[in-house]
Protein backbone atom coordinates (compact mmCIF):
# COMPACT_ATOMS: atom_id res chain seq x y z
CA UNK A 1 0.00 0.00 0.00
CA UNK A 2 1.18 3.52 -0.73
CA UNK A 3 2.32 5.08 2.53
CA UNK A 4 0.32 7.94 4.08
CA UNK A 5 3.19 10.41 3.70
CA UNK A 6 3.35 9.87 -0.06
CA UNK A 7 -0.41 10.31 -0.29
CA UNK A 8 -0.26 13.48 1.82
CA UNK A 9 2.53 14.91 -0.32
CA UNK A 10 0.56 14.13 -3.49
CA UNK A 11 -2.55 15.79 -2.07
CA UNK A 12 -0.59 18.89 -0.99
CA UNK A 13 1.02 19.11 -4.43
CA UNK A 14 -2.38 18.92 -6.10
CA UNK A 15 -3.80 21.66 -3.86
CA UNK A 16 -0.81 23.87 -4.55
CA UNK A 17 -1.08 23.27 -8.28
CA UNK A 18 -4.76 24.17 -8.40
CA UNK A 19 -4.19 27.29 -6.30
CA UNK A 20 -1.42 28.37 -8.68
CA UNK A 21 -3.60 27.79 -11.74
CA UNK A 22 -6.47 29.77 -10.19
CA UNK A 23 -4.16 32.66 -9.37
CA UNK A 24 -2.57 32.60 -12.83
CA UNK A 25 -5.98 32.62 -14.52
CA UNK A 26 -7.12 35.48 -12.27
CA UNK A 27 -4.03 37.42 -13.36
CA UNK A 28 -4.96 36.91 -17.02
CA UNK A 29 -2.59 34.07 -17.92
CA UNK A 30 -3.62 31.33 -20.31
CA UNK A 31 -4.19 27.70 -19.36
CA UNK A 32 -1.18 26.63 -21.42
CA UNK A 33 1.01 28.81 -19.18
CA UNK A 34 0.14 26.47 -16.29
CA UNK A 35 1.42 23.26 -17.87
CA UNK A 36 3.70 22.31 -14.96
CA UNK A 37 1.02 22.84 -12.32
CA UNK A 38 -1.62 20.98 -14.33
CA UNK A 39 0.79 18.10 -14.80
CA UNK A 40 1.48 18.15 -11.06
CA UNK A 41 -2.25 17.99 -10.31
CA UNK A 42 -2.98 15.09 -12.65
CA UNK A 43 0.06 13.15 -11.43
CA UNK A 44 -1.07 13.60 -7.82
CA UNK A 45 -4.59 12.61 -8.77
CA UNK A 46 -3.26 9.39 -10.27
CA UNK A 47 -1.31 8.59 -7.10
CA UNK A 48 -4.36 9.15 -4.94
CA UNK A 49 -6.55 7.04 -7.24
CA UNK A 50 -4.01 4.22 -7.02
CA UNK A 51 -3.96 4.50 -3.22
CA UNK A 52 -7.77 4.56 -3.18
CA UNK A 53 -7.92 1.32 -5.14
CA UNK A 54 -5.45 -0.30 -2.74
CA UNK A 55 -7.37 1.02 0.28
CA UNK A 56 -10.63 -0.33 -1.13
CA UNK A 57 -9.05 -3.76 -1.44
CA UNK A 58 -7.77 -3.56 2.16
CA UNK A 59 -11.16 -2.38 3.43
CA UNK A 60 -12.89 -5.34 1.84
CA UNK A 61 -10.46 -7.90 3.24
CA UNK A 62 -11.70 -9.93 6.21
CA UNK A 63 -10.83 -8.55 9.64
CA UNK A 64 -7.97 -10.48 11.29
CA UNK A 65 -8.61 -12.43 14.51
CA UNK A 66 -5.36 -11.60 16.35
CA UNK A 67 -5.06 -8.28 18.28
CA UNK A 68 -2.00 -7.05 16.35
CA UNK A 69 -3.65 -7.86 13.04
CA UNK A 70 -6.84 -6.14 14.19
CA UNK A 71 -4.88 -3.00 15.07
CA UNK A 72 -3.21 -3.02 11.65
CA UNK A 73 -6.62 -3.54 10.04
CA UNK A 74 -8.01 -0.53 11.96
CA UNK A 75 -5.07 1.59 10.81
CA UNK A 76 -5.73 0.48 7.23
CA UNK A 77 -9.39 1.47 7.61
CA UNK A 78 -8.40 4.90 8.93
CA UNK A 79 -6.04 5.33 6.00
CA UNK A 80 -8.80 4.23 3.63
CA UNK A 81 -11.14 6.87 5.09
CA UNK A 82 -8.50 9.57 4.65
CA UNK A 83 -7.88 8.51 1.07
CA UNK A 84 -11.59 8.57 0.27
CA UNK A 85 -11.88 12.09 1.68
CA UNK A 86 -8.82 13.25 -0.27
CA UNK A 87 -10.20 11.60 -3.37
CA UNK A 88 -13.43 13.59 -2.99
CA UNK A 89 -11.42 16.78 -2.55
CA UNK A 90 -9.47 15.91 -5.71
CA UNK A 91 -12.73 15.53 -7.67
CA UNK A 92 -13.82 18.94 -6.37
CA UNK A 93 -10.49 20.48 -7.40
CA UNK A 94 -10.76 18.90 -10.84
CA UNK A 95 -14.23 20.42 -11.17
CA UNK A 96 -12.67 23.82 -10.40
CA UNK A 97 -10.01 23.23 -13.04
CA UNK A 98 -12.67 22.21 -15.55
CA UNK A 99 -14.53 25.45 -14.83
CA UNK A 100 -11.33 27.40 -15.47
CA UNK A 101 -10.82 25.61 -18.78
CA UNK A 102 -14.42 26.45 -19.68
CA UNK A 103 -13.98 30.08 -18.66
CA UNK A 104 -10.93 30.33 -20.92
CA UNK A 105 -12.66 28.56 -23.83
CA UNK A 106 -10.29 25.61 -23.62
CA UNK A 107 -12.74 22.72 -23.20
CA UNK A 108 -11.23 20.88 -26.17
CA UNK A 109 -7.86 20.95 -24.39
CA UNK A 110 -9.48 19.73 -21.16
CA UNK A 111 -11.16 16.86 -23.02
CA UNK A 112 -7.87 15.94 -24.67
CA UNK A 113 -6.10 15.92 -21.28
CA UNK A 114 -8.80 13.65 -19.84
CA UNK A 115 -8.63 11.31 -22.83
CA UNK A 116 -4.86 11.07 -22.55
CA UNK A 117 -5.09 10.42 -18.81
CA UNK A 118 -7.54 7.57 -19.47
CA UNK A 119 -5.33 6.16 -22.20
CA UNK A 120 -2.27 6.18 -19.93
CA UNK A 121 -4.18 4.74 -16.98
CA UNK A 122 -5.51 1.98 -19.22
CA UNK A 123 -1.94 1.14 -20.25
CA UNK A 124 -0.91 0.39 -16.64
Amino acid sequence: MIDPITIGVAFAAAKTGVAYVKEAINLGHEIKDCYTELSQFFKAQGEIEKAAAEAEAAKNSPEPKDPEGAKAHQTALEQAFNIVMQRKAMRDMERELKDMFMMKGEMALYAELCEERQRIMGAD
